[in-house]
């Protein structure tokens, strides 16, 4: 599950050039996340590790809706 704070996000792309599986994307300077990417997500963390302004946080909990 991957949550991002859209307030904090700078914009800077890291996440979206780390992820392999494609899940985030920067629109009009803020990050978004690729819903149809999302399942994808392989629970590396890279986006959570690398963001500067730690808006991503990313954990192996499943949401309620993919259970």
């Amino acid at each position: 599950m991957v949550v991002v704070d859209r307030e904090r996000c700078i914009g800077c792309k890291i996440c979206e050039q780390l992820c392999p599986a494609n899940v985030f994307r920067v629109i009009d300077g803020k990050v978004d996340i690729s819903e149809s990417n999302l399942e994808n997500c392989v629970n590396c963390r890279n986006c959570e590790i690398s963001c500067p302004t730690g808006c991503i946080s990313a954990s192996k909990e499943v949401a309620a809706n993919q259970a």
